[in-house]
């Protein structure tokens, strides 16, 4: 008998996206296990990187380029996503206030990027520590 880690493992590897249609949507809300299995899948991997390229590898919410999230804009599709549609790029500050309800418009983003007027907090220098006693 496989451990439930190897039946996950198996499942990531031969499940297509109807499977991961059917067993996402099996139960709502989803399980996070089954949830966090279905973004280490090949069927996953392979939309993301479809969507990374879609996107330039550039975050859609402030055009930086890095290492990105990729945003399910709904779930409504979870398992059989249209890579164009349901999917967005986003770095780990942009998908974390799209979570929170923090959204900005890429061009008001953009806008305040090129506005040479807008003051930028540049940090004080960290103090020396060996040199204090």
């Amino acid at each position: 008998m496989n451990s439930f880690k190897e039946q996950v493992r198996l499942l990531q590897n031969q499940a297509t996206a109807k499977d991961w249609r059917r067993l996402l949507t099996l139960r709502y809300p989803t399980p996070r296990w089954l949830y966090t299995a279905y973004l280490g899948s090949l069927t996953w991997k392979e939309k993301r990187a479809k969507r990374l390229e879609f996107d330039d590898h550039k975050c859609q919410g402030c055009t930086l380029m890095g290492f990105l999230d990729v945003h399910h804009k709904t779930y409504k599709n979870i398992g059989d996503e249209n890579v164009a549609e349901d999917l967005v790029s986003l770095c780990r500050n942009c998908h974390k206030a799209t979570h929170a309800g923090e959204t900005l418009l890429l061009d008001e983003i953009a806008a305040i990027i090129r506005d040479d007027s807008v003051a930028v907090q540049i940090p004080p220098t960290v103090p020396d520590y060996a040199t204090l006693k």
